[in-house]
């Protein structure tokens, strides 16, 4: 379980940053 939440931890990170920067 914290395996899989650390995997995508970064990639919903990065995510989260590019969809602000692109929306905003």
């Amino acid at each position: 379980a914290t395996i899989e939440v650390y995997n995508i931890l970064p990639y919903y990170y990065y995510v989260s940053k590019a969809w602000s920067w692109n929306g905003n």
